[in-house]
């Protein structure tokens, strides 16, 4: 079985975003909400837009730890459909598929 918070994509831009436990734990405490809830707004289309900041924040400060709420900002200035390419990226690398935005990256041994 697929564990869905292990998909870590590499964007266009050469930074790595990764979905895990510890991205929704970042997303918690920059948001002061629950990752799902936060997670579930933005499926449905009904996330604020401090949220959307801090979904891609989360995903990438783990591999990319100078990067700021800021930055993800910029990122999504830019490209406004990054969040959606990196979630269904992880979710794609997650059942062992690929986007064509994203790259899965390859496995640490």
């Amino acid at each position: 079985m697929a564990n869905r918070f292990r998909g870590e994509v590499t964007l266009d831009n050469g930074m790595i975003a990764v979905l895990d436990f510890n991205a929704l734990a970042t997303l918690e405490e920059v948001t002061g909400k629950g990752a799902f809830e936060v997670l579930e707004a933005f499926e449905s289309g009904k996330a604020r837009v401090t949220d959307l900041r801090a979904i891609l924040f989360s995903v990438l400060v783990r591999h990319n730890p100078n990067v700021t709420v800021e930055d993800a900002g910029d990122l999504l200035s830019e490209n406004q459909s990054i969040l959606a390419d990196v979630l269904s990226a992880a979710s794609d690398v997650a059942e062992g598929g690929e986007t064509k935005n994203a790259k899965p990256r390859a496995a640490k041994k």
